[in-house]
């Protein structure tokens, strides 16, 4: 699962992960064990977002799997510092995570749910079909806080709030 993190992972890539050289898990064991790891509040499932009906690209469905605490798939994967920068692409993935969970939690109060949205094409953000977002965001790990001149705010992790 952690080297999953954060992805659209389906049940057979888990099965063929976790069984290794002797073969992949039985679907159902794969299942039984994420259904544990969400009771134990170890991984939580960003849904997919559906905005609309009618589209010429297929929209993925699949969940996003993230740990509840993204150190714990480093600690799974026995990384440090190091490890996790000569892999970004992981780094990323698990940064994606970290910020997914500050979302959650700071959407709590408002009863709001954070979703993921991808279709065939690739595109992260169909604003032709949902019009314009009211505000457009990168989240970065450090730094501060401004709005660059093309509208898109910068904000880094740490001034996240409610």
């Amino acid at each position: 699962m952690a080297r999953n993190v954060a992805t659209e992972v389906a049940i057979k890539v888990l099965a063929a992960d976790a069984g290794g050289s002797d073969g992949p898990l039985s679907r159902n064991t794969v299942v039984d064990y994420l259904d544990v790891l969400e009771r134990l509040m170890i991984i939580e499932n960003q849904p997919a977002w559906a905005p609309h009906m009618w589209s010429k690209a297929i929209l993925r469905s699949l969940a996003k799997r993230h740990f509840v605490d993204p150190s714990l798939a480093v600690a799974t994967m026995t990384g440090s510092p190091a490890r996790l920068l000569l892999d970004l692409n992981l780094l990323g993935l698990l940064f994606e995570s970290l910020v997914v969970r500050d979302l959650r939690i700071f959407a709590q109060p408002i009863d709001g749910q954070i979703f993921h949205y991808r279709d065939s094409n690739g595109l992260e953000v169909d604003t032709k079909k949902c019009g314009e977002p009211v505000l457009l965001a990168v989240i970065s790990g450090t730094g501060y806080g401004y709005v660059r001149p093309d509208g898109i705010s910068v904000i880094p992790i740490g001034a996240l709030a409610p």
